[in-house]
């Protein structure tokens, strides 16, 4: 796959006024929407979705929609508003489409389209900055809490020590 990366339908609220510009990127953040993995859902959506919740337009630099495309959504030079102001600075904010089913419960629900685009627009970015890049992945939670919830119920647990399976 190559790196094919859009612009927003419309224009976004990061877009209209003057955001501080990130002078260093030390590395990558991947968070998901907090929302359903709904193909209706792009930089737009997010854009008015995170001023609901008080932030500054849309936090995140690029959002890989459930079907595997990459939009832009603020400035990839900009500083994010991010939730997590410590890391905001100086890492470039990525957004998967997700995080909740329909039952508005918390549950890693990517696709293989998401996974995909993602890992090519983070080689991407690494390869463009010339840099090793820190990745913090805020998803690894709800997939070892649903990778838990699979081994309670088929009732096999991993040894630690070796890769032997206790059934």
């Amino acid at each position: 796959m190559t790196l094919h990366v859009t612009p927003p339908r419309k224009t976004l609220r990061t877009d209209l006024f003057k955001t501080s510009q990130r002078q260093s990127t030390r590395g990558v953040l991947i968070r998901y929407s907090n929302t359903i993995n709904d193909p209706r859902i792009d930089a737009v959506a997010l854009d008015d979705w995170d001023c609901a919740r008080g932030y500054f337009g849309c936090v995140s630099h690029f959002i890989v929609r459930t079907d595997g495309r990459i939009e832009r959504g603020r400035d990839p030079r900009t500083i994010s508003s991010a939730p997590k102001p410590w890391q905001a600075p100086d890492h470039i904010v990525v957004t998967v489409v997700g995080g909740l089913d329909v039952d508005a419960e918390f549950q890693a629900n990517d696709t293989e389209e998401q996974e995909i685009a993602l890992e090519v627009l983070l080689q991407a970015i690494a390869t463009a900055l010339n840099i090793p890049l820190e990745i913090t992945d805020q998803r690894a939670y709800l997939r070892n809490k649903a990778y838990a919830a699979y081994l309670a119920e088929t009732g096999e647990y991993q040894d630690d020590d070796d890769d032997s399976t206790i059934s």
